[in-house]
C-alpha cells in the first residue's frame, strides 16, 4: 500500500491544473448570473461573459455584473470553493447547477439528497470560523494562568516553540461488508504554515494538502487543486490538534478567559476558553499538575454536521520532550468514539512538494 506521503508526491507532480482545451464540464457552469442571485435574482448569465474561478465558470447577464464579480469576488463566488456545501469544505465538490442562496452566499450540492439536508437545518453544515471569548479581566488573567501551567506540563514554552513539526498515525480495523478493512489516517503540520490529512482505506487513499494559501485534494487518480477559502477549513480543523491547542499559546493574538471549574472522571479541572486565528477551543486542565484532561469544540468530522466535539484523554506519551495525548474518547453529539496514536513524531519533514 502507498504511504499517503508517496500518494500527494506522485500525484501533485503531476500537476493538479490542465489546460481548458474542451468545453467545462456542465457541473462546473453556475448557469445564473451570480451577482443577481445573491441580490434575490434568477437570471440566466450570457456565455459570452464568463469568468473562471477556482475551476468554476460564472457567467453574467451583463458587463457591469461581471465587473462587479471581479472587484468582490469573495461575495459572489461559491462558498467554500463550491465544496458540497452539506459535507463540508472537506469533501468532495458540488454540481453548480444544483444551488441553493442562504444568507447571501452561494451553496452547490454534490446531490439532491444533501441539498435537501442543508435546506432542513443550515447552521448543521456550516463551519464558520470561531469568534474570539470576552471576559473581566480577572477571568483573562486566570484564563492565562491555567493555559500557563498546560504549557509547563506539556514540555515549556521554549520546547513547544521549537518544535518543526508534528505528525501522528492512526490504525484501525473496520466491518467492511462480509469482511475488514485496514485504515490507515495520517496528520501532519509542518510549521509555519504545511498541513497534511489524509487516510487509506487498503489502497484506497485520499489527502488534502496545503501551504500557505495553496492546497490539493487527492482522491484515488482525481486531484484538484482547493480554493483559499478550502484550505482555511483545513487549517482551522489541523488547529483544534492537541498539540496545536497548546502551542497556539505563543501566538501573539492568542486569547485565554477562564470558564470556571468542574470535574471530569473523578478529576478537578480548570477550563478555558482559548482562541487563535479563528479557532475557538474550551480546554479542562487539571487543577494540580496542569494536566491537559478535556479539548471541546464546534466544527465537523468526517462529513457529518458541524457540532459539538468533546474530546476527553486518557493517556499521554511523551516525545522529544513534549508531552501529548495519545488515547481519548470523543463524544460528538450522542455518538461516543475511541481513537488511539499508533504513532506521533515530532520534528521531521513532512513530505509535500510544490502546490498550484
Amino acid at each position: 500500500m502507498q504511504s499517503i506521503a508517496a500518494v500527494v508526491m506522485m500525484m501533485l507532480l503531476g500537476g493538479v491544473c490542465q489546460a481548458q482545451d474542451a468545453p467545462p464540464p456542465p457541473e462546473r457552469v453556475l448557469p445564473v448570473d451570480p451577482v443577481e442571485l445573491v441580490g434575490g435574482n434568477e437570471t440566466l448569465g450570457n456565455p459570452e461573459l464568463t469568468v473562471e474561478r477556482d475551476g468554476y465558470f460564472y457567467r453574467f447577464a451583463s458587463p457591469a455584473n461581471r465587473e462587479a464579480f471581479l472587484a468582490n469576488p469573495e461575495k459572489y463566488e461559491l462558498a467554500d470553493g463550491g465544496a458540497c456545501g452539506r459535507m463540508g469544505a472537506l469533501s468532495g465538490l458540488g454540481d453548480a447547477r444544483r444551488f441553493v442562496v442562504h444568507e447571501g452566499r452561494i451553496y452547490a450540492f454534490a446531490s439532491e439528497g444533501c441539498r435537501a439536508g442543508f435546506l432542513k437545518d443550515p447552521e448543521k453544515s456550516i463551519d464558520r470560523p470561531d469568534s474570539a471569548p470576552s471576559g473581566t479581566d480577572e477571568q483573562i488573567e486566570q484564563g492565562r494562568a491555567t493555559v500557563d501551567r498546560l504549557v509547563a506540563w506539556a514540555g515549556g514554552r521554549e520546547r513547544l516553540a521549537a518544535v518543526s513539526s508534528y505528525q501522528h498515525r492512526i490504525e484501525r480495523i473496520v466491518p467492511n461488508g462480509e469482511t475488514t478493512a485496514r485504515v490507515v489516517s495520517r496528520a501532519g503540520i509542518q510549521y509555519p504554515a504545511i498541513y497534511v490529512r489524509g487516510e487509506c482505506w487498503e489502497d484506497s487513499c485520499w489527502v488534502f494538502a496545503a501551504c500557505e494559501k495553496r492546497g490539493v485534494l487527492v482522491s484515488g487518480d482525481k486531484r484538484e487543486a482547493l480554493a483559499q477559502s478550502r484550505v482555511e477549513v483545513l487549517r482551522r480543523t489541523m488547529g483544534r490538534l492537541p498539540l496545536e491547542a497548546i502551542r497556539a499559546s505563543i501566538a501573539e493574538d492568542f486569547v485565554a478567559v477562564s470558564d470556571g471549574e468542574g470535574e471530569i472522571d473523578g478529576t478537578r479541572v480548570e477550563f478555558v476558553r482559548t482562541w487563535h486565528a479563528g479557532v475557538g477551543l474550551r480546554l479542562g486542565v487539571e487543577k494540580e499538575m496542569g494536566r491537559l484532561v478535556s479539548l471541546a469544540y464546534r466544527g465537523r468530522e468526517g462529513g457529518g454536521n458541524v457540532q459539538a466535539h468533546t474530546c476527553r484523554y486518557t493517556k499521554y506519551g511523551t516525545v522529544e520532550g513534549v508531552t501529548l495525548p495519545k488515547a481519548w474518547w470523543t463524544r460528538s453529539g450522542e455518538k461516543q468514539s475511541q481513537t488511539t496514536l499508533a504513532e506521533i513524531v515530532l520534528n521531521q519533514p513532512v513530505e509535500l512538494p510544490d502546490l498550484p
